[in-house]
């Protein structure tokens, strides 16, 4: 059987050097670096699953970005978009635009929900900044069975800057910090939150992703912490 060679040219100390390597090797490389990527997701998403009714913070789980929304926030490998910011800051070096978003939706229980994001270049690094707000407003409040006593409300506030950087034509990776506050009643606690992501570009036109979000913690909130949703 003949064997299948590729030939790669690449400059070294100012001269042309052309290198022979296998190409079969060469795809079965990619195939394990592929396959370990891909087995390693599966785990991390049955760790995330085994945290269900465990963690506090909700919102940081709701979806962010109309387009990120309507693709089911299947968006860890999508191109850059602001809100890349809370689910893959890596994917933040996909685009070379500078861009700006805002949204505001009303949901169930007078709950709304308002996120402010941006994203631009600072020579070859890519920056972005969001910041989400949930709140929730005229609770009402009982001590005893019966009427209410009044009311109050509630609030949830994420502030995170981002920068990611491309290291090559098929590897970006990106680190996102955050600030966390969160009220109820009189209660109110803060802490902060970190987003790491990668994003691979496979030679057959697929991308991969990884984003391992909100490694951080959080102060006491009436004698008891807030576990952050990983």
């Amino acid at each position: 059987m003949k064997e299948k060679y590729l030939y790669i040219l690449s400059k070294k100390h100012g001269n042309i050097i052309l290198t022979q390597t296998n190409s079969w090797l060469t795809t079965y490389r990619y195939f394990r670096i592929c396959l370990i990527v891909f087995l390693s997701m599966i785990v991390f998403q049955m760790s995330v699953f085994s945290q269900a009714g465990n963690t506090g913070l909700s919102f940081l789980k709701l979806g962010l970005g109309s387009r990120a929304v309507s693709m089911g926030e299947t968006f860890v490998v999508a191109n850059s978009e602001p809100s890349s910011v809370n689910y893959n800051p890596a994917s933040l070096a996909l685009s070379a635009t500078t861009q700006a978003v805002f949204s505001h939706r009303e949901w169930i229980q007078d709950t709304r929900s308002e996120f402010l994001g941006a994203s631009s270049y600072i020579g070859d690094l890519a920056v972005g900044f969001g910041l989400h707000s949930v709140s929730i407003s005229d609770i009402e409040l009982r001590t005893t069975p019966g009427p209410a006593e009044g009311t109050f409300d509630a609030k949830n506030v994420s502030i995170g800057i981002a920068a990611a950087y491309q290291l090559t034509s098929e590897l970006s990776l990106g680190v996102a910090a955050n600030y966390l506050f969160e009220k109820i009643l009189v209660d109110e606690a803060s802490g902060y939150g970190i987003n790491f992501g990668a994003v691979y570009a496979t030679p057959w036109d697929v991308r991969l992703g990884l984003a391992v979000d909100h490694i951080g913690s959080m102060n006491e909130l009436n004698m008891t912490a807030s576990t952050l949703p990983t």
